[in-house]
């Protein structure tokens, strides 16, 4: 009895070991297929150059991914016009839902002669673009509340008003932006780059990781809150009060008419520009302010 029960015990044994290789096998595989389809055909241009002009439906965002390269320009209707390499322009996509313009490449764009995607708008309150896609506003981006979405690699340029506006970036997204308007909140991280002309009563900006801001123009009240090595040099950009919250390694440069409220810790600097009020409400680690002339 003791030999057949171990023989049962090693074939029940062996007999899960083949199941569970087997589940192992099939999930590799499940993975492998997975990547292979997920890897989009590539496609290079003809080098035939085409025009193409079609109408949209009414859009009030839009979203640019796949790498695309998008100019958008004011109009008194929606529409698009395509130049580039006659076998690329049926892998360009304008698809519009809930108000929200999608502009895609159905597969993936390696060369062309020519690739201009000009996109024309009645009104935008928001710009989201990502995978190394890039948007040049030509005509003032008009608003009440306007967003921008900046994220994995990508790049703004343009110019916004509105009565209120957010900014988020990150991922070695580009910005250069002029902004004119009330309240301005821009977040900003991970390696992300941001040159602005802001002109504003309020503007809040919230840096972390290795993230670089470069600010001129004018506020009235300024809350920089910095972390990691973030670093924001604003020694022309004229506030009345600044509050500064640094952590980390950051650095903060600014100029300020009245008053700057101080919040600083770990090895956070602050460099100092005119002859404010300094309140200090928090002053730790080895950080340290700086009076520059």
């Amino acid at each position: 009895m003791p030999i057949i029960k171990g023989w049962l015990i090693y074939c029940t044994f062996n007999s899960m070991k083949k199941l569970y290789m087997k589940s192992i096998a099939i999930a590799v595989l499940m993975f492998v297929t997975t990547a292979v389809s997920a890897q989009r055909e590539r496609v290079k241009g003809s080098r035939n150059v085409k025009d193409v002009s079609e109408v949209l439906r009414p859009f009030t965002d839009i979203k640019v991914t796949d790498g695309l390269e998008v100019t958008l320009i004011a109009d008194s209707q929606p529409s698009y016009d395509l130049e580039m390499d006659d076998n690329l322009i049926e892998l360009i996509s304008f698809d519009v839902r809930d108000s929200v313009l999608l502009v895609s490449a159905r597969k993936d764009i390696r060369s062309a002669k020519r690739l201009n995607i000009t996109v024309r708008f009645v009104t935008l309150n928001s710009v989201s673009l990502d995978a190394k896609s890039k948007v040049k506003a030509q005509s003032v981006l008009k608003s009440e509340f306007f967003r921008g979405s900046f994220l994995d690699d990508s790049q703004f340029e343009g110019e916004v008003k509105a009565t209120q506006a957010t900014i988020t970036a990150n991922s070695n997204s580009k910005i250069e932006m002029d902004y004119m308007g009330d309240d301005l909140t821009m977040n900003v991280t991970d390696n992300a780059f941001a040159k602005a002309d802001i002109n504003t009563k309020k503007f809040t900006l919230s840096a972390s990781e290795r993230s670089d801001l470069e600010l001129i123009g004018n506020a009235q009240t300024v809350t920089l809150d910095l972390k990691d090595n973030a670093e924001c040099k604003a020694q022309t950009f004229n506030a009345d009060v600044i509050n500064v919250v640094g952590a980390g390694n950051s650095t903060t440069i600014v100029t300020a008419d009245q008053e700057i409220v101080v919040d600083l810790a770990d090895k956070a600097q602050l460099h100092v520009y005119g002859e404010p009020k300094l309140t200090i409400e928090r002053f730790t680690g080895t950080s340290k302010i700086l009076k520059k002339e």
